[in-house]
């Protein structure tokens, strides 16, 4: 068995991991709005058996948009969780359902994260953020076997959905969890063609940085 774990770090050894690390952090408090802050100040997030190497934060869904005003106001996860449920409730679109669940998601909250990605693709069954989550749940329980569908499921997304910055950046999110280089670069170099300026496109950029420069050295 420890053959079958070599490859998988070996491919990771030319990308400067480190740098990625640093990167990914400087996202997750980015994207994270006001809930990964409401989230240190509440109870920790529920703990999941995973594949995700040591140092990265649970996978979970990446959205290209940010929170209403209202819900970033919140100061706590559970009261931004409840603003965004009294909003998908009041105004049911596939939408506000996707940024429900992208935030049970957040806080590890899988099973009510799952209600709300179905709700969102019974709404609109090609929403493509909607299953982009869906795909990262299967991946966020269910160890090396789920990160390994998700690939699978989300690299067939990227395929049907070219035009999608959304799916390519968390296609890349994918790849880097599994230590895929093969597919991590082309993905972030599709981010970046599909909107440099964007949030997204921004930080592929910064990822693209990290994944090729001091290779050498890397850890």
């Amino acid at each position: 068995m420890s053959d079958a774990t070599t490859p998988a770090a070996s491919r990771f050894a030319n990308i400067n991991r480190r740098n990625l690390l640093i990167a990914l952090a400087v996202w997750v408090a980015v994207v994270g709005i006001a809930l990964g802050i409401a989230a240190a100040l509440d109870d920790p997030p529920k703990p999941m058996a995973t594949a995700i190497p040591a140092g990265l934060p649970d996978l979970r869904l990446y959205l290209d948009r940010e929170f209403p005003a209202s819900v970033k106001r919140e100061t706590t996860a559970q009261g931004q969780i409840l603003r965004l449920r009294e909003i998908a409730t009041l105004d049911s679109t596939a939408e506000n359902w996707v940024n429900l669940g992208a935030a049970y998601h957040s806080y590890n909250d899988i099973r009510d994260a799952a209600l709300a990605y179905q709700r969102a693709l019974s709404i609109d069954p090609d929403r493509a953020d909607a299953r982009v989550g869906a795909i990262l749940l299967d991946a966020s329980g269910s160890g090396k076997e789920g990160l390994d569908r998700a690939s699978v499921a989300i690299n067939d997304l990227a395929e049907k959905y070219p035009k999608s910055q959304l799916v390519a950046f968390n296609q890349a999110m994918v790849a880097i969890y599994r230590s895929d280089r093969e597919t991590l670069i082309p993905a972030l170099d599709r981010t970046i063609a599909l909107g440099a300026g964007t949030n997204l496109g921004r930080m592929a950029k910064q990822f693209r940085t990290a994944a090729t420069s001091g290779s050498a050295g890397a850890p």
